[in-house]
């Protein structure tokens, strides 16, 4: 296995597939990882700690998250509590984020990372990503105008991160930027950049 993380090729499961509901498809999918030469297997936030360890025995590293920002905010808060989420065109909308510059939404966002990162004390790297092709979808309400895309991505991630220090020390978080742009927002210590070209989905 390669010993530097930050340039390891990992295996990312999305949050919606049913691949891990067997231990025979899990099986074959760390076969079908190591023959692909992947050092480490991001699994979706819901999954048990034991599942995530079986990857160990292939000489794989478990990780959870990927593109799973909107999970964070759950959907269902929409219908009495619109100004959690992102606004466009001046009208709220459930789909896609939250609108990052708001303190409660700030609140939610520590308290459902807690969970995760709870439930999964053993692991040491977990990755929160844009949703998946909405990387540039955010906030255009008044407060978050004073912020580009990538800042307000910014601000989520560093209030997901300072949750994570609390609970794990030692783990890490991953930010998914697509620009190069330098940003005022500077990341935690504890968060690094991924390289989208290290990144292998699974179906």
């Amino acid at each position: 296995m390669n010993n530097e993380p930050a340039t390891w090729k990992r295996l990312v499961i999305p949050h919606n597939s049913s691949i891990l509901n067997t231990q025979k498809k899990r099986e074959e999918l760390f076969k079908w990882a190591v023959q692909n030469k992947i050092d480490a297997v991001v699994f979706p936030f819901y999954t048990t700690q034991a599942i995530a360890e079986e990857a160990y025995s292939f000489d794989l590293v478990p990780e959870a998250g990927g593109w799973c920002m909107s999970l964070l905010v759950p959907r269902k808060l929409f219908l009495f509590h619109k100004d959690l989420f992102r606004m466009e065109g001046g009208k709220r909308q459930k789909k896609i984020h939250f609108c990052p510059t708001n303190p409660e939404t700030i609140a939610i966002l520590r308290e459902e990372s807690k969970k995760v990162f709870g439930a999964l004390q053993k692991l040491q790297s977990f990755h929160l990503w844009p949703d998946e092709g909405e990387e540039e979808t955010w906030c255009s309400c008044p407060t978050c105008r004073a912020f580009t895309r990538p800042e307000q991505n910014r601000i989520a991630v560093n209030a997901v991160a300072d949750v994570l220090l609390e609970i794990n020390p030692k783990a890490f978080l991953s930010i998914y930027e697509k620009t190069d742009d330098d940003s005022e927002i500077k990341l935690r210590p504890n968060v690094y950049r991924i390289n989208p070209e290290s990144i292998v989905k699974s179906k």
